[in-house]
């Protein structure tokens, strides 16, 4: 009887160094133990063809991963890559730097009057922190991010590659295909942004 106590003790110690430790929460101002995992993604109401986009790293392996799909699940174009070293301690620099607490889930009125939205992930211990802003206006807090994460989805989209993945080696389907033949701009306004892979500009596209 007098044994089983310390015994006891030993073991809750044993489980306790045993137990896998968990990432720290973005905005902590420590190093995380687990590695990064941020998502961005793009999507526009009244659109046919590609009208949503996700781009995924995964800290771990140090790779970035890019879907362009429409509303009725087709899927346009996927892709991967490797991203340089210089650009994942960039992300990790933003990344640990974004407080998640403080960030609202929603700014302004994404997608309104098919004006498009954008959203960032950033992982954290509760999982997933998602924020949706209007397209190409995110908060000052998630600036760095976003302009990171649309680099990352130029270089992925259309499979060339660049600064941040230099070689796409998965390049899967074809090419982004408007469903209207690239009339449709996506906003219904001033052509800028597709939102369905027409006319749409390098500095224009998804994140």
């Amino acid at each position: 009887m007098h044994l089983s106590r310390p015994l006891l003790f030993v073991s809750v110690l044993l489980l306790a160094a045993c137990a896998p430790q968990r990432s720290t929460p973005p905005g902590s101002g420590e190093p995380p133990i687990e590695p990064l995992q941020v998502a961005s993604g793009w999507y526009f109401g009244e659109c046919w063809g590609d009208c949503q986009g996700r781009i995924e790293v995964d800290g771990e392996t140090g790779r970035a991963s890019f879907e362009a799909f429409g509303w009725d699940g087709e899927t346009y174009t996927q892709s991967a890559g490797d991203l340089t070293e210089d650009w994942m301690e960039q992300l990790q620099e933003e990344w640990d730097s974004v407080d998640a607490g403080v960030l609202l889930e929603v700014y302004g009125c994404p997608d309104c009057a098919d004006g498009g939205g954008e959203y960032v992930e950033l992982g954290a211990e509760a999982g997933p922190e998602r924020t949706d802003y209007e397209y190409n206006e995110p908060p000052p807090e998630l600036e760095g991010m976003h302009a990171l994460m649309r680099q990352l989805s130029n270089d992925l989209r259309w499979c060339d590659g660049g600064a941040a993945v230099p070689v796409v080696d998965v390049c899967d389907g074809d090419q982004p295909v408007p469903g209207d033949g690239g009339d449709d701009t996506g906003d219904g306004d001033d052509g800028e942004d597709t939102g369905d892979g027409g006319d749409q500009t390098e500095e224009d596209e998804g994140p």
